[in-house]
């Protein structure tokens, strides 16, 4: 689950900087259940928290909590142009039962033009630049489109460790239930 800072420097309503916002709730977050965890985010971010969702099983369960505790719940996922039928079926289900619209992002180049620029097959020759054009680069792109210049996010994950600020700009949060 992911949410953008606002866009003034990273101090919340209490003062502190998020980080620090974090590393305070970890305890209380540690003892609360995932629909506490999420409706604390939910009430931290607003509209900018949304879900990021592969659709595997531990994926579909976050969305059901998620779709329980927070009020127009957005979710996106990761659409490489290569995913599976089944795939495509199972968010149309989601979609369908949580009255929500899954947003997909997407790589620049579909994989006509992939093919055209890079050669056939470029997964099997250089496996690294695949993924990086299919999906590094368009998940760096849907973070920045979120924090408009602002290296601040939120993600909430398990299983438990400490809360953390990521390479990437990334804090996690976790709960232990």
């Amino acid at each position: 689950m992911f949410a953008t800072e606002d866009r003034t420097p990273t101090v919340t309503r209490k003062g502190i900087d998020l980080p620090q916002e974090i590393e305070l709730l970890q305890d209380e977050a540690e003892r609360s259940s995932p629909e506490e965890l999420l409706r604390w985010a939910a009430d931290r971010f607003g509209s900018r928290l949304a879900v990021s969702s592969s659709f595997g099983v531990e994926a579909v369960v976050l969305i059901d909590v998620a779709a329980r505790a927070i009020k127009n719940l957005r979710v996106f996922t990761l659409d490489t142009d290569f995913l599976f039928a089944e795939t495509h079926d199972l968010i149309e289900q989601v979609q369908q039962k949580y009255g929500i619209r899954v947003e997909r992002v997407r790589p620049l180049l579909s994989p006509e033009e992939q093919a055209a620029q890079f050669g056939e097959a470029l997964w099997k020759r250089d496996p690294n630049l695949c993924c990086k054009i299919r999906k590094v680069d368009p998940l760096k792109a849907k973070a920045a489109e979120w924090t408009l210049g602002s290296p601040a996010f939120a993600a909430i994950k398990h299983p438990h460790a400490p809360p953390q600020k990521n390479s990437n700009g990334t804090l996690t949060l976790v709960w232990s239930k």
